[in-house]
């Protein structure tokens, strides 16, 4: 996965949202979430991988 693509959700979901650890929560999430892999910049994505 692009790191690129971790860094712009991270800033986006900054611009919104706080929880702790969140930057180590969503890197996390996108490198175990098999549609945040096969993702294009500008689609939107339903994640339906859960913790």
């Amino acid at each position: 996965m692009g790191n690129r693509r971790v860094k712009r959700t991270i800033h986006l979901a900054r611009e919104r949202f706080h929880w702790s650890n969140m930057t180590k929560k969503i890197t996390q999430h996108m490198t175990k979430c098999c549609s945040c892999h096969k993702g294009k910049d500008n689609v939107s994505i339903t994640c339906t991988d859960t913790e």
